[in-house]
């Protein structure tokens, strides 16, 4: 980015600077839900102070954090702040989050913070995904987390945690950079696919995310057969196949078609790796693809990975490898799959 030259000296006010901050010392307090309710109904009992409203989305975040004891306490970063008075003025998503507990947690606090400063809360640029993955020395891609995201909902959907219907909505969930950085960790070989999907999306247009994730886990669950994947994988990624009725040809038009028109289509992610996986299963199968057009719809089902013994060898077989990946990631880190 290049360096503005304005300057900003006699166009605008400067802030304001406390004079004692020694008065602001900060202490560890654990704080349990009903003391939390307490700050609640003090903080919104005063009429000349108000925090933005309660998003609920916001709260069931913390509420699930805390629940599932993935909640850091004490952590220095986003202390909770009240005025002299003994009011709050940030945080009121955690403790609203913390009423619906049953157990205390701990916070970093500060008291005696002037009311002026609110305005210049949550103002610092936020951590990205990518910058957590270049903390912890990773390489990635611009499409890495949106990788591991769908890498993510689909893993959760093959263990049964999530329902085969309801992917059009996979892409609203709200993930912990933390939980995220971890999974990457444990699947180090989706990120193998990264080329091949960068090279092929310029001319396919389909998602290099859904297409990773499609290599991926059709890989783990037909591993005796990789002819049948790469023969699909060509003809996707080249535009050449012995029949113009072949499954990835039919794809790989629509796609393209659509990506050219830039026509908008929502979750466009995941229901191309649900149109990759119900495409190689016919090929795979040796079957053709009317030509007129691919038909689908947000009420079709998630497709599992394809095997010619059924889905249930396929999935046993993608569960065995995810163990396997997961038992190698512990070995390297010492950290445990939840």
């Amino acid at each position: 980015m290049a360096h503005d030259p304005f300057d900003a000296a006699g166009m605008y006010r400067a802030v304001p600077q406390i004079d004692n901050p020694r008065v602001m010392r900060p202490t560890m307090r654990l704080i349990g839900p009903d003391e939390a309710r307490g700050i609640l109904l003090k903080a919104d009992s005063d009429p000349d102070f108000h925090q933005r409203p309660v998003s609920q989305r916001d709260v069931r975040r913390w509420e699930q954090l805390m629940r599932t004891d993935r909640f850091v306490s004490f952590l220095p970063n986003g202390p909770l702040c009240f005025d002299d008075r003994g009011l709050l003025i940030n945080g009121k998503h955690r403790l609203t989050g913390l009423t619906r507990q049953e157990r205390p947690h701990g916070f970093v606090v500060f008291d005696n913070v002037p009311r002026w400063m609110f305005k210049y809360f949550d103002t610092m640029r936020p951590r990205s995904l990518n910058d957590v993955f270049a903390i912890g020395g990773r390489m990635t891609g611009t499409q890495t987390g949106s990788t591991m995201r769908l890498a993510m909902r689909y893993e959760e959907f093959l263990f049964g945690k999530r329902s085969a219907h309801g992917w059009r909505d996979w892409n609203g969930v709200r993930d912990e950079h933390a939980d995220v950085d971890e999974f990457r960790t444990r699947r180090e070989e989706l990120t193998d696919w990264y080329g091949d999907a960068a090279k092929s999306y310029p001319k396919s247009k389909i998602v290099i995310a859904a297409q990773m994730v499609f290599r991926m886990y059709q890989q783990l669950a037909w591993p005796e057969n990789g002819d049948k994947l790469q023969e699909f994988w060509t003809a996707l990624a080249g535009g050449t196949a012995p029949a113009p009725d072949a499954p990835a040809l039919v794809l790989r038009d629509w796609a393209r078609d659509r990506g050219e028109a830039r026509e908008r289509i929502a979750a466009k992610r995941e229901l191309h790796l649900l149109l990759l996986f119900e495409y190689f299963a016919q090929h795979a199968q040796g079957l053709g693809i009317e030509t007129d057009g691919v038909r689908w719809g947000y009420g079709l089902p998630m497709a599992l990975p394809f095997h010619p013994d059924g889905p249930e060898v396929a999935l046993e077989n993608v569960k065995r490898e995810l163990e396997r990946m997961n038992d190698e990631a512990e070995s390297i880190t010492g950290v445990p799959a939840a």
